[in-house]
């Protein structure tokens, strides 16, 4: 499931690294026990849920973005529970908190995940991050352009579905014809990631179909990276 919220942005500047206040505000929407679960799990568990960039007309100076109008932003998770309670939260306060910026949501809309089959036309709504990391804990990060990039990200997938179901994947996937890259350097919390806004074709079956639109592809998806939308 996803949730879209449309912004009363005019005006409002926000930092390059906003993706760590959202996240924020998504986790003071959870009950107690939803948050804690999440935020201090094992560190091998996938936080479920992704976001997209904020969408809309902005202007760039040296302390962030300044936006000139409204804005977008979809969350998505395949948890109906975590999702009713962001849901009840906007309900509650018609607003959110974005980095210190109190800001309005004028609409909020819910859309289900259609069930999608074979060969589709994704494109990003946040850019992908994807890396290997080495014993010094350096990250090596992969590009779009790589032989195996499908793999990586079939195998993240494939650790998202145990997380979900317990269950192994013997999907086939295969992410490919991958146009219109941009690269992309992401501060969080102080980390610079290297990630990629591209449109791709995806064909694997419709719970793969599901997961990777519910929660994202690549690593860091609920820092808000990774989040997919089909293109018509």
């Amino acid at each position: 499931m996803r949730i879209t919220l449309k912004l009363d942005m005019k005006g409002v500047r926000v930092p390059y690294d906003y993706r760590r206040g959202i996240q924020a505000w998504i986790y003071s929407a959870m009950d107690h026990q939803t948050g804690i679960l999440l935020h201090d799990g094992d560190p091998g568990t996938i936080k479920l849920f992704t976001f997209s960039n904020l969408r809309g007309r902005y202007m760039q100076n040296p302390q962030g973005l300044v936006f000139q109008d409204t804005a977008s932003l979809t969350i998505a998770s395949p948890s109906r529970h975590l999702l009713e309670q962001i849901m009840a939260c906007i309900e509650e306060t018609g607003a959110m908190d974005i980095c210190g910026n109190h800001v309005r949501i004028l609409q909020h809309t819910v859309s289900r995940i259609p069930d999608l089959n074979g060969t589709i036309t994704y494109q990003t709504m946040s850019p992908v991050t994807v890396y290997t990391t080495e014993e010094d804990g350096y990250h090596l990060y992969h590009s779009p352009e790589e032989n195996d990039y499908s793999a990586r990200i079939a195998a993240n997938l494939a650790h998202k579905l145990e997380q979900l179901t317990g269950e192994t994947m013997d999907d086939y996937f295969r992410l490919y014809h991958v146009t219109d890259i941009v690269r992309r350097t992401i501060t969080y919390k102080g980390f610079r990631y290297t990630a990629y806004d591209f449109r791709c074709q995806i064909d694997t079956t419709p719970r793969m179909h599901k997961i990777l639109q519910d929660c994202g592809i690549g690593a860091r998806n609920a820092a808000g990276f990774g989040m997919l939308q089909p293109h018509w």
